[in-house]
C-alpha cells in the first residue's frame, strides 16, 4: 500500500510537471527577434521583441504592444498577443526593460518605431494599418508615439501608427505638461514644448479606470488632457472608454498596493491595483471593436 501510495504522489507530481510545463509553453512568444532602433541621443542600439503572427503577413495590419514599468518578464501584454493574432494581427512587443529600470522615455519611443519600421519592411505588414498598444508607463509612449513630432524623429515621416490605445495611463501628467506645471523631476527636457500640437495618429481611443489612484480616482482626467490641447487639433480624433469600477493595472494577474509618489495628481498617496479578468475581458473585446473601426 505504502509503494502504490509512493507511486501515486509521484505520478501526480509528474502531472503537475507537465501541466506547469505546458502553460509556461503557451505563455512563451512564437518568436523572439532583435532590430535596430534609434535612442534618446540619436545612436543606433539594438533590441529584442516577441513576435506573435499569423501565417499570412503581407498586408496584415499590426499592433505594437508597450508593456507596464514592472517590466516585460510579467507577461501582461501576452494576453492581448493571443487576443490580437487569433483575429489575423501581427502582434511585437519590444523588451523595453524588466523590474522597472526604465531608461530614458525616448529610448523606449525609439524601440516602439523601431518595432513599426520591423513590421513593415521585414514583415510586410500593411503600413496604414499599425496601431500602438500602451499599458500605464507604456500608454505614456503610445501617446508620444501618436504624435507628428515622433512620426519624424524615429521614422523620417515614413509612416507612423494610425492608431493608438493607452490603457490605465497616468493622464494627469499630460495635462501638467500641457499647463507647464509638471513637476521638475517627472519632465523631459528631450521633448519638444509643442510635442502635442500635430498629431500623426488619426484616432486615439483611452481605456480609462474609474478608481485609478494616480489621477485621484477622476474619470474625467483624460478629458481634461484633451481639452487643453491647441484649437487648432482635431478632438474628434480622441474618444473614451470608461470602466467604472476598474483599478490601475487591471489586467494584471495579482492585486497590489504600493505607495507612489506621483499618484493622487502628484500629491502621493498608496495605489490599489485589482485584478479584474472580466473588465480585463472585456477590455479586449473593446480593443478589438476599436481597432476594426
Amino acid at each position: 500500500m505504502q509503494n502504490t501510495y509512493k507511486h501515486l504522489k509521484a505520478l501526480a507530481r509528474a502531472v503537475v510537471l507537465i501541466w506547469a510545463g505546458a502553460l509556461c509553453a503557451m505563455a512563451t512568444a512564437s518568436e523572439v527577434v532583435s532590430f535596430d532602433y534609434v535612442d534618446a541621443q540619436g545612436h543606433t542600439a539594438q533590441v529584442e521583441a516577441e513576435v506573435d503572427a499569423p501565417e499570412q503577413t503581407k498586408g496584415a495590419p499590426a499592433v505594437v504592444l508597450l508593456h507596464h514599468a514592472g517590466g516585460w518578464r510579467m507577461g501582461t501584454t501576452r494576453q492581448y498577443a493571443e487576443a490580437l493574432t487569433a483575429q489575423g494581427y501581427v502582434t511585437i512587443a519590444p523588451r523595453m526593460f524588466d523590474l522597472r529600470q526604465m531608461r530614458n522615455s525616448l529610448d523606449h519611443l525609439g524601440q516602439a518605431f523601431g518595432a513599426l519600421r520591423y513590421a513593415v519592411d521585414e514583415m510586410g505588414v500593411d503600413p496604414q494599418r499599425v496601431s500602438v498598444l500602451g499599458l500605464s508607463y507604456g500608454s505614456w509612449l503610445a501617446i508620444y508615439a501618436s504624435t507628428e513630432w515622433a512620426k519624424q524623429r524615429y521614422n523620417e515621416g515614413r509612416f507612423g501608427f494610425v492608431k493608438a490605445a493607452p490603457l490605465y495611463p497616468v493622464c494627469w501628467t499630460l495635462l501638467a505638461s500641457m499647463q507647464g506645471r509638471l513637476p521638475p523631476k517627472l519632465s523631459n527636457p528631450l521633448l519638444p514644448g509643442d510635442l502635442f500640437e500635430l498629431w500623426s495618429a488619426k484616432q486615439v481611443r483611452f481605456f480609462v479606470a474609474g478608481q485609478d489612484d494616480y489621477d485621484d480616482n477622476d474619470a474625467s482626467t483624460c478629458e481634461q488632457f484633451v481639452s487643453a490641447l491647441p484649437e487648432s487639433v482635431d478632438r474628434h480624433m480622441f474618444s473614451y472608454k470608461v470602466y467604472p469600477k476598474a483599478t490601475h493595472a487591471w489586467d494584471q494577474s495579482r492585486n497590489q498596493d504600493w505607495y507612489e509618489r506621483i499618484a493622487c495628481k502628484g500629491k502621493g498617496c498608496k495605489v490599489y491595483a485589482r485584478s479584474d479578468r472580466a473588465v480585463t475581458q472585456q477590455g479586449i473585446e473593446d480593443l478589438l471593436a476599436f481597432l476594426s473601426e
